[in-house]
């Protein structure tokens, strides 16, 4: 048995709608079959999502191929959100999935608000700035007004937050199931994807990705 990574759609034309399953199957034919089994728990008309040129459907998961699926989940919603207003569209959705999935696991909505603000300025880390318009997304997704007059005095994070803090975005992250974690990793691909997907970028969905769905 090995493990596998497949990507499904919601539904037959939910091209905005991707979501990653994992399984372990004999080859890539029943990965494909196990992951549309359980996929379709929660979303029963879902289907695999479509072979575009330079992206796998199914991959085998393993060290050597980490970098290779990211790269091209990453190059596959590149694809679908090409524009900021699809940007925040998608971000505004998913976190509205998010909201509705953690209030289910007790997580009121404005606990829920405060952790997704400390969430989403993590990957600000990487480049220690934060442009105006990487500032709009991260507020408009969670639904309030990105007003201009307030962007110069957004304090960006230039240091990693506190062991207490660290630990609670951890087990924030860690306590949902798999399709609200891969939600999550979209949020932070689309936030990259505003000024653009560096290398330095590209690492850090790499280490989310090894952290919250291989260990």
């Amino acid at each position: 048995m090995k493990d596998y990574s497949v990507l499904c759609m919601q539904d037959q034309f939910a091209f905005d709608k991707i979501i990653q399953v994992r399984v372990s199957a004999k080859d890539e034919e029943e990965a494909k079959q196990k992951a549309l089994k359980t996929i379709r728990e929660s979303y029963p008309n879902a289907v695999l999502a479509p072979e575009l040129p330079g992206t796998r459907v199914v991959i085998e998961v393993g060290d050597n191929s980490l970098r290779d699926f990211v790269d091209d989940y990453i190059y596959l919603y590149s694809t679908v959100y090409k524009t900021y207003e699809k940007k925040a569209e998608e971000g505004q959705a998913l976190v509205q999935n998010l909201k509705n999935g953690y209030s289910v696991l007790g997580i009121n909505n404005d606990l829920f608000l405060d952790i997704m603000i400390v969430l989403i300025k993590q990957p600000m880390l990487v480049d220690k700035k934060c442009s105006f318009a990487e500032f709009s997304f991260m507020f408009n997704s969670l639904g309030y007004s990105a007003k201009i007059e307030l962007y110069p005095t957004f304090q960006v994070p230039t240091t990693q937050p506190d062991e207490t803090t660290s630990e609670g975005l951890s087990t924030f992250i860690k306590s949902a199931p798999d399709i609200l974690r891969f939600d999550i990793l979209k949020l932070i691909i689309l936030f990259f994807s505003v000024d653009g997907i560096t290398e330095a970028r590209k690492q850090y969905i790499y280490d989310f990705y090894r952290k919250y769905f291989e260990n």
